[in-house]
C-alpha cells in the first residue's frame, strides 16, 4: 500500500466496498423490510408511471429517495429485476462516502490528502452503511447527501468569488431540500441551513447575497417537496399522512413521555458511543485546540459546527419518537442518527491520527459509566416485541433481545476496542483508521448474518415463486385482511395490478383475483376458486374467482 498514491488507494479502496456490497446482494430476491421497503417501491413505481400502493394503513415514506429510483423502475418492468438494480444503485450510492468524505476532509478541513484517505474509508466502511444497501431505505440516499450538504457548506464558507459562492450555496440549499424530501427527520438540516443563511446575510459577510439566494432556493424547494409527497399520499395513502413534527412533540406533554425522551435520549447517546467503537469517546478527551476560543470561527469550524448540532438535532428527534416502547431496539435506536456518524466519525479518526496528547482513561469512564446506565434502564422496560437488528446495525454484539447482558457485552467491545486504539497510537498513529476499519468488519459480518439473510429465508424459502406470472392479465387483485399474508410484498410483486383491500369475514371479493387463505375458499365455494398460486411461507393463497 506504500506504494499507492493516495488518490489511487482511495479508488481501490472504494472499489473493494463497491464489489463486497455488489455481492452481497446477489441472492437477494426482494424487500424484506415491510412496510419500508414496499412504501419506497411503489412510491418509485408511481413517479415512473405506474400503478401506485396500497398504502393506506403504513406511516407516510417521502418521495426524495423514491425519485432516484423512479428511472430504474421505468426501464424494467420486472419487479425482481428492478430490485436487484435498485440494491446495485444502493451500492453505488454507498460507494460514493469515500470520495465524498476524503473530499469533505481535504477541502473543508485541509487535511493532507495521505491522512485522509484512511479515514474516509473506514468511516465509509461503518457497519450500518453495509447494510443499509441491502434494503430499498433512504439511508442509501442520506449517507452520501448528508455529507455532499457539508462538502457544499465548506465549500460556499471557503469561496473566493460571487459567482462560486452563489453555485455552493444553491448547492448547500438543493441538498437540504433533498434531504427532507427523503426523510421528514431531516428537517434538521433545512432548519440549520436556513439559520446559517440568515446569520451569514445578516452580518452583511462577502457571502450574505449568495446566502440570500441559497434561502429562495429553500423556499422554492420546500414548495416542491410539498407538492411531490401531496402528489404520492393522495394515490397511495388513502389522502392522509400523518403529521411527524405533532407525534414527536406529543412525547413531552406528559411527565412518563418525558422520561421515555430522556431514557432515549441516553440509551441512544449510548449506542453512537459502541457502534463509533469508543472513537468519539476518545476523540473527545483530545486536548481542545486553542483555535475554538476565538470569537470568530474559521469555516472549517462552521462546517464542523454544523454536523454535530445536525447529529444532536437528529438525536433529540430520535428520543423524540418512541414514546413507547413496542421493541427493545428503540431504547438504544441508532437509525436516525446514523446518517451524522461517517463525516463526524471521519474528522475523528484524523484527529486521533494527529498524535495529539489525550487522556484515553475519560474515554474509558465515559463507555463504561454510560453502559451500566444503559443496561439500567433497559432493564426496568419490558418491551414486548423482539429487537430489530436493522435499528441497531452498527452494535458490536449480537442483539438477541438487547437485554442488560448483550449491553454490556456491545461496551466490553467497545472499551476494547478504545484500548487498542490506544495501544496503536503510542507505536503508529497513522494505523488507526485502518484498524478500526477491520474492527467494524466483525460486526458487518453479523449484521449480514442476522437481519438480512435470516430475513430473506424467511420471507422467501426454498420454492418460493414470484405471483407475477399467475396475475399477468390482472388490473386489481383483492387482499383479504383476514386470510394472512403480506400484502406488502404481494403487490410488489404484482406490479402491474391495483390492490385493494377487504374483510373475507364479511365482505364479497371485490375482484375476480384474490389473496387469501384456503379456509376462506372453503367457505366459499359458491365462487369456484381455483389456486394459482402459493405462499409455502405465509399459507396465503392466490385465487381465481367467478
Amino acid at each position: 500500500m506504500k506504494g499507492l498514491s493516495a488518490q489511487r488507494l482511495l479508488v481501490a479502496g472504494t472499489v473493494a466496498l463497491f464489489l463486497l456490497r455488489a455481492a452481497l446482494t446477489v441472492p437477494r430476491t426482494g424487500p424484506v423490510v415491510v412496510a419500508d421497503e414496499v412504501g419506497y417501491l411503489t412510491n418509485a413505481r408511481l413517479l415512473a408511471g405506474g400503478v401506485a400502493g396500497q398504502m393506506s394503513t403504513a406511516p407516510f415514506y417521502h418521495g426524495g429517495y423514491s425519485l432516484l429510483l423512479a428511472p430504474l423502475l421505468a426501464a424494467h418492468g420486472n419487479p425482481e429485476t428492478s430490485y436487484h438494480l435498485v440494491l446495485v444503485l444502493n451500492t453505488l450510492l454507498a460507494a460514493s462516502l469515500a470520495p465524498l468524505l476524503y473530499l469533505l476532509l481535504t477541502r473543508c478541513f485541509s487535511v493532507q490528502p495521505r491522512a485522509a484517505v484512511w479515514p474516509s474509508l473506514a468511516a465509509a466502511a461503518y457497519p450500518s452503511v453495509t447494510i443499509y444497501t441491502q434494503v430499498a431505505m433512504s439511508e442509501n440516499l442520506l449517507l452520501p447527501l448528508f455529507v455532499l450538504w457539508l462538502l457544499c457548506f465548506g465549500c460556499f464558507l471557503r469561496a473566493g468569488s460571487e459567482r462560486r459562492r452563489l453555485a455552493f450555496g444553491a448547492a448547500t440549499a438543493a441538498c437540504a431540500v433533498w434531504l427532507w424530501a427523503a426523510h421528514g427527520r431531516m428537517i434538521v438540516a433545512v432548519a440549520l441551513t436556513v439559520v446559517a443563511f440568515l446569520v451569514l446575510a445578516a452580518k452583511r459577510s462577502p457571502a450574505g447575497r449568495s446566502a440570500l439566494a441559497g434561502l429562495a432556493i429553500v423556499a422554492v424547494g420546500l414548495v416542491g417537496v410539498h407538492v411531490l409527497n401531496d402528489f404520492i399520499v393522495s394515490r397511495s395513502y388513502g389522502g392522509h399522512a400523518s403529521g411527524e413534527a405533532a407525534q414527536r412533540l406529543s412525547t413531552v406533554e406528559s411527565i412518563g413521555g418525558v422520561g421515555a425522551f430522556l431514557r432515549n435520549l441516553v440509551g441512544q447517546a449510548w449506542y453512537l458511543l459502541v457502534a463509533s467503537l469508543g472513537v468519539f469517546a476518545t476523540a473527545v478527551s483530545l486536548r481542545a485546540s486553542s483555535r475554538f476560543r476565538r470569537r470568530q470561527l474559521s469555516p472549517a469550524e462552521l462546517v464542523l459546527a454544523l454536523a454535530l448540532l445536525a447529529g444532536f438535532g437528529l438525536l433529540i428527534e430520535s428520543a423524540l419518537s418512541f414514546r413507547t416502547a413496542d421493541r427493545p431496539d428503540m431504547i438504544i435506536y441508532g437509525r436516525y442518527t446514523d446518517v451524522a456518524v461517517p463525516p463526524i466519525l471521519a474528522l475523528a479518526l484524523v484527529r486521533l491520527g494527529a498524535g495529539k496528547r489525550f487522556n484515553w482513561i475519560s474515554g474509558l469512564i465515559a463507555i463504561s459509566v454510560t453502559t451500566v446506565v444503559t443496561a439500567l434502564l433497559r432493564a426496568g422496560v419490558h418491551p414486548p416485541g423482539l429487537a430489530n437488528r436493522w435499528n441497531v446495525a452498527s452494535l458490536p454484539a449480537p442483539t438477541f433481545q438487547l437485554g442488560p447482558k448483550v449491553l454490556f457485552a456491545a461496551g466490553f467491545v467497545a472499551v476494547a476496542a478504545v484500548i487498542a486504539v490506544t495501544v496503536v497510537r503510542r507505536h503508529k498513529p497513522a494505523l488507526i483508521a485502518p484498524l478500526v476499519l477491520l474492527l467494524f468488519l466483525p460486526t458487518t459480518a453479523v449484521a449480514e448474518r442476522n437481519p438480512v439473510l435470516r430475513a430473506e429465508s424467511s420471507f422467501y424459502p426454498s420454492g418460493w415463486t414470484s405471483p407475477a406470472k399467475a396475475v399477468d392479465d390482472a388490473r386489481t387483485i383483492a387482499f383479504d385482511t383476514d386470510g394472512g399474508g403480506s400484502r406488502y410484498v404481494y403487490q410488489w410483486f404484482t406490479s402491474n395490478a391495483r390492490l385493494v383491500l377487504f374483510s373475507g369475514a364479511s365482505e364479497p371479493p371485490p375482484a375476480r383475483f384474490v389473496f387469501s387463505s384456503p379456509a376462506w375458499a372453503a367457505a366459499h365455494r359458491s365462487l369456484h376458486p381455483t389456486e394459482l398460486w402459493d405462499d409455502p411461507g405465509r399459507g396465503s393463497r392466490l385465487f381465481h374467482v367467478r
